[in-house]
């Protein structure tokens, strides 16, 4: 990220010159974060499916194996901070958004290791970030000795409605048995008049949809890498 200009009240008088002095442009953030490229990466498979374009596909794919590579590490969860300095913390928030959007890259590629992936880091979740007989998750692990605000068991409706689709997902793929069992005991802990948390009433609002509408499942038969295979898949996906 371009850092805004410290020169102006608004921050942007550099980028309104003529001609900036490129000596003088405000430094580049290097700050790389695991969710927000996993999730690009998601959308972008999504759109390379809608629009048939393997440029947005390629693009997709190299943001999830960025995140893949660099932050993921089986049976410990995902890492937060890819660069500039990498930090072991491991949050909720990180874990639910990179999970999801791992199973979503799996349903628009058929790529297993997505698909595994997302399943390792929903265990890591399940066996790490609750207490006793909890059934949301906390919204961080501690690493160490934590007092005051850091000392309170927070478990954040977003994120965890957000592993609830996950949980929903993972059953419908195949791979975890008691998905959504484990969903619905999620959900359970939000459950009421939701609208009064606005817009943040979207996540367990499609959470919950998700719980109670069955899935639709295409099979499709043909040579995976035949055109007309690919095209007949992509527009199955875009149903």
């Amino acid at each position: 990220a371009q850092v805004a200009d410290p020169t102006s009240p608004d921050g942007g008088a550099y980028w309104k010159a003529a001609a900036g002095d490129a000596a003088a442009a405000p430094p580049i953030d290097k700050l790389v974060l695991s969710a927000p490229n996993a999730m690009a990466g998601a959308a972008l498979l999504r759109a390379a499916a809608l629009l048939g374009d393997p440029a947005l596909e390629k693009a997709g794919r190299a943001a999830l194996d960025l995140v893949l590579q660099r932050a993921v590490s089986s049976g410990r969860g995902v890492d937060h901070v890819i660069e500039s300095e990498t930090e072991r913390g491991r949050y909720l928030v990180t874990q639910s958004k990179v999970a999801f959007s791992l199973v979503d890259a799996y349903e628009a590629t058929g790529d297993e290791k997505y698909l595994a992936a997302a399943k390792d880091i929903a265990s890591f979740v399940r066996n790490n970030l609750r207490v006793g007989e909890e059934t949301a998750y906390r919204d961080h692990l501690p690493i160490s000795p934590e007092f005051g605000l850091l000392d309170m068991p927070l478990r954040p409706m977003q994120d965890n409605a957000r592993l609830a689709r996950v949980f929903v997902r993972l059953e419908a793929q195949g791979v975890l048995e008691d998905g959504r069992k484990t969903a619905e005991a999620i959900l359970g802990n939000y459950a009421g008049e939701l609208a009064v948390h606005g817009v943040r009433a979207i996540e367990p609002g499609l959470a919950i949809d998700e719980l109670l509408s069955e899935p639709l499942f295409v099979t499709l038969e043909g040579p995976a890498d035949d055109p007309r295979s690919k095209d007949l898949r992509r527009t199955a996906l875009n149903l």
